[in-house]
């Protein structure tokens, strides 16, 4: 799938009007198809089945209209809690995460019964004629419509309990690591071991032009917004159809303006307005960040929910220690994740795109920086930040990365003796802090004699 589908089907997934559309349309043509069944069907033989609706055209009528009055009361019911949870959630967990809640799926589909279920009875009420009218009841799909009713009814109940679950700030910081792991799955496929390392090996120096950063001509944005996405096909056929190497300046997150410089072309000679136009077409931009396509956007939604909850209005460090575990947990998948090669190759195996591929330490300083300056007086927190580099550590495996954690480490002990007064809380962050460093000194040789 290109990356201008896969933003597509991202926008549907999180809009409240694909589902219910679908939905509605099944009504729709399920009303007809039902309706002209009856018709074929001989009104002796409806009669055979009990559980059939055998009333006459007023009875049918006025349980259609009944059922029709009420969804369309209850939808808008629906709708009300709906917008309340939404600006509930905006004010406590932050407006980033607005998009997760719209692409819940028992949202969606709760709205989508409602509505399709009032459509369904107003199109069946239609096709009721009365003795003026040659008397015709479409018995099946009025029983259809009964059944729908109570089906509705379950759809409501289990729409109210995950309306008051899924705002919990524990449920929304599950919700997103969720995410965050399908996120560094995507962007991260490949596990570190001893295949990985081979290809390293084997893989040698990139033959990267001398005058690559000297005589490249710039390439500047056509649009501004986030970098939702950069297609890589339509990138790299452009760097090989007029023999060029390009090296890109920006990555799914960053925001651009115009005439920014997005990216740099080798040779400078090669470079047409044609060839240009198709490089700054494959860096494609938006509204805000791409949750497939940037990690540290998904990183930055359960930090923000934990520093919201270390704001002096809502002072609640248990919701951001939740917010850490989490984070621990998606640290210590991406930590056993080899980052991808910066270099695209073409298939006769020449050098065509340098990319600028996001790094741990860069996904992992806001998750403790910010984390670590709003929460710096609150010592539950940062035995938990301590507790999370603790875990991560023993899986990580290169030097750089061994070292931002150990530096982090350090900024919260410092932190620690600046804030905190009360001896007893002073010499429990001691403790962990030493279990960090014999985290750092098991390493990655002991997890994989273990396993």
């Amino acid at each position: 799938m290109s990356s201008r589908a896969e933003r597509f089907w991202e926008n549907v997934q999180s809009s409240f009007w694909f589902i219910p559309l679908l939905m509605v349309l099944g009504a729709a043509v399920a009303s007809f198809a039902l309706v002209a069944l009856d018709w074929r069907v001989q009104a002796g033989e409806t009669g055979r089945f009990w559980f059939l609706y055998t009333g006459g055209p007023e009875g049918a009528r006025a349980v259609l209209q009944v059922i029709a009055g009420s969804m369309i009361t209850v939808a808008s019911i629906v709708f009300s809690i709906t917008i309340v949870s939404l600006t509930l959630a905006a004010q406590q967990l932050g407006p980033r995460l607005l998009r997760n809640f719209m692409r819940d799926r028992s949202t969606q589909t709760g709205l989508g019964v409602f509505i399709s279920t009032f459509l369904y009875a107003v199109l069946v009420l239609r096709q009721v004629r009365g003795p003026d009218e040659d008397a015709a009841v479409p018995h099946i799909a009025v029983t259809v419509a009964l059944v729908l009713v109570i089906l509705s009814l379950v759809v409501l109940i289990h729409f109210v309990h995950h309306t008051a679950s899924v705002i919990q700030a524990g449920n929304v910081a599950a919700s997103v690591t969720k995410d965050l792991l399908r996120t560094i799955e995507h962007l991260f496929p490949e596990e570190i071991g001893a295949g990985a390392e081979q290809r390293e090996e084997t893989r040698g120096e990139p033959d990267v032009p001398a005058g690559l950063d000297r005589e490249a001509r710039n390439i500047y944005a056509q649009s501004e917004g986030y970098v939702v996405a950069i297609d890589d096909e339509l990138l790299l056929a452009a760097a090989k159809r007029h023999d060029l190497v390009v090296k890109l300046d920006c990555r799914p997150g960053l925001y651009v303006n115009y005439w920014m410089r997005i990216a740099r072309a080798w040779p400078p000679q090669h470079m047409t307005r044609e060839a240009e136009k198709q490089i700054a077409q494959a860096v494609r931009t938006g509204a805000q960040p791409s949750m497939e396509e940037d990690a540290q956007f998904v990183f930055t939604q359960l930090v923000v929910i934990a520093v919201r909850a270390l704001s002096p209005s809502v002072n609640d460090p248990f919701t951001a220690t939740t917010c850490i575990d989490h984070l621990g947990t998606a640290l210590s998948k991406l930590a056993t994740r080899s980052a991808p090669s910066p270099y695209r190759y073409d298939a006769e195996g020449r050098l065509r795109v340098i990319a600028s591929p996001v790094t741990f330490r860069e996904i992992a300083g806001p998750v403790f920086e910010d984390i670590r300056h709003y929460g710096r007086s609150s010592p539950a927190v940062l035995n938990t930040l301590l507790d999370m580099i603790a875990r991560v550590a023993p899986l990580v495996r290169g030097e750089e990365d061994q070292e931002a954690l150990l530096f982090f480490a350090r900024r919260i002990r410092a932190e620690c003796r600046k804030h905190v007064s009360e001896p007893l809380e002073e010499q429990k962050l001691e403790e962990r802090y030493r279990r960090v460093l014999e985290s750092f000194e098991r390493g990655w040789p002991e997890r994989g004699a273990q396993n």
